[in-house]
């Protein structure tokens, strides 16, 4: 009888949980810097203070997290 490796398994079960990771910071990262850059850069260019960064900033949020939602939906 041949035996299983079970280091196989738990090297591929740890590189799963971590793409898993990694893709969760990056869906909530990348739209909120996004934001947070765009933001800034229209409210330099049309002097309008902070309200677009914030504005930009909260848009890049609920896009992360609604990404972040539809990540872990699909991995279950």
């Amino acid at each position: 009888m041949k035996k299983k490796h079970k280091g196989k398994q738990t090297i591929n079960g740890v590189l799963w949980s971590f793409k898993i990771v990694s893709e969760l910071g990056l869906s909530v990262t990348v739209p909120l810097v996004g934001g947070a850059f765009l933001g800034s850069y229209l409210d330099r260019n049309l002097n309008t203070s902070p309200k677009l960064t914030l504005s930009f900033i909260l848009i890049g949020l609920f896009l992360g997290l609604y990404s972040m939602y539809k990540i872990v939906k699909d991995s279950i």
